[in-house]
């Protein structure tokens, strides 16, 4: 495994950390490095990293769908229209960023493999009851994906 930002970068005789933060950083440097070294600790690590993801990591797009797969669908299209634009235009990327007006174009202007992209749903059908019809299970999903908007600003999300 290769790191490309100096974890196994050593400070140079006579350097002394200057700070604490320093200190647990050259601390947490050698741990790193200790770790990545080892068939067995790439492994858990690795292991550890894929867990973690989808609780640390906020999302880069959250949407409302009536219909799922119409939505999966589009935003594919979408996606699939720009990165055939940008086979023929490679050095356009600025250009497509620019225009980029939905998902599927912003995902496919910032080059984001197809096969990173994932999708979590929260189904509210099971909700649905005399008390709570569909049109106020709709009102209170958009009104959900108003709120994550502003607590996760996703960086692909409606601009």
């Amino acid at each position: 495994m290769e790191l490309d930002h100096g974890v196994t970068a050593t400070p140079e005789i006579g350097d002394t950390p200057q700070s604490e933060s320093e200190k647990l950083s050259q601390k947490d440097r050698a741990a790193l490095t200790e770790t990545i070294n080892s068939q067995d600790g790439r492994r858990v690590l690795a292991t550890l990293l894929a867990q973690a993801t989808p609780f640390f990591s906020s999302p880069i797009y959250i949407g409302v769908a009536e219909n799922l797969r119409q939505r999966l669908q589009q935003h594919h299209r979408n996606y699939t229209e720009v990165m055939e634009w940008l086979s023929e235009n490679p050095n356009d990327t600025q250009i497509a960023q620019e225009q980029a007006s939905v998902f599927g174009h912003r995902a496919a202007a910032k080059r984001i493999a197809m096969e990173n992209l994932e999708v979590w749903v929260i189904d509210l059908g099971d909700l649905e009851s005399a008390a709570l019809s569909v049109r106020k299970l709709r009102e209170t999903a958009r009104s959900a994906e108003w709120l994550l908007h502003r607590l996760f600003s996703p960086i692909l999300g409606r601009q």
